[in-house]
């Protein structure tokens, strides 16, 4: 019941001031903060890989659950997309992944009339990443016209998300929509630059399928000179030196003039 007074007061976007704060008991003033920092992570464009971070949020954002606020429900539903990246596991991956589109689901039809650009865009990635580990799931949903149209929402409602614009990119890729990836994917671009070595593959990748070899070379080689981070920047950086060689059929050499990320790599 404590917790219930406290996200109200939260979710509804009228916490108290500070100075109606230090006049609650430390509990609730506690419960708060908590809710209040936990909106505020999560509503990052940016990734979170803390497992403790996550649990954490978990346990607040599980809580406030059943108030039906589309803001805690999109979150939670981020929360277990994100703890099942770090599970190997798939059937519990399976089950996290289960658990977010339900979440996600519950927070779109709780959107504000506004919209609600994070709903759908962890709603899109949620179905996603369910349907990679969910053969029946995958048979029975329309997945990737399902994704594309909550990505283009989600860009629509917040145009400045370049993680959402990488996202659209990629899934107009897989559709074979080369000209809408490409656009896609060099907006992730201006609006972050050097967002990722994933961004830049696509990009490259999208742009070869569309017929643009030079440019296409241009950012397949930013992909595999840009430092990696994490195991699917590593990936996306094979598969560019692969489309490199054997699609564009260019030498070592010339992708690796005087590497200085890759040493081990040049003159190979």
């Amino acid at each position: 019941m404590q917790l219930g007074a406290t996200a109200a007061a939260v979710v509804a976007y009228a916490p108290p001031t500070d100075k109606e704060l230090g006049k609650k008991p430390a509990w609730y003033r506690e419960s708060v903060l908590n809710l209040e920092d936990t909106l505020k992570k999560f509503s990052s464009y940016k990734g979170i890989d803390d497992a403790e971070t996550l649990e954490k949020a978990e346990d607040i954002l599980l809580r406030m659950e059943d108030l039906n606020n589309s803001d805690v429900l999109w979150r939670l539903g981020r929360v277990f997309v994100e703890k099942a990246d770090l599970i190997k596991d798939p059937q519990h991956k399976g089950h996290l992944l289960h658990e977010a589109v339900e979440r996600c689901e519950r927070a779109l039809q709780h959107e504000p009339a506004g919209g609600s650009a994070g709903a759908h865009k962890w709603y899109a990635i949620a179905m996603s990443k369910l349907a990679e580990v969910d053969s029946k799931f995958k048979k029975s949903t329309k997945v990737n016209d399902v994704v594309a149209d909550h990505l283009q929402k989600a860009v629509q409602l917040d145009p400045r998300d370049p993680f959402a614009w990488h996202l659209l990119g990629v899934q107009y890729y897989r559709q074979k929509n080369y000209k809408e990836a490409v656009d896609c994917l060099k907006k992730a671009e201006s609006i972050h630059a050097n967002l990722s070595n994933t961004n830049f593959y696509y990009l490259g990748d999208a742009l070869r399928l569309a017929g643009n070899k030079q440019e296409a070379v241009d950012y397949l080689k930013k992909c595999v000179l840009m430092p990696i981070k994490g195991s699917e920047n590593a990936k996306a950086v094979t598969n560019a030196k692969l489309v490199l060689i054997n699609k564009l059929k260019l030498k070592s050499e010339e992708i690796f003039p005087h590497d200085p990320f890759m040493p081990e790599t040049s003159g190979k």
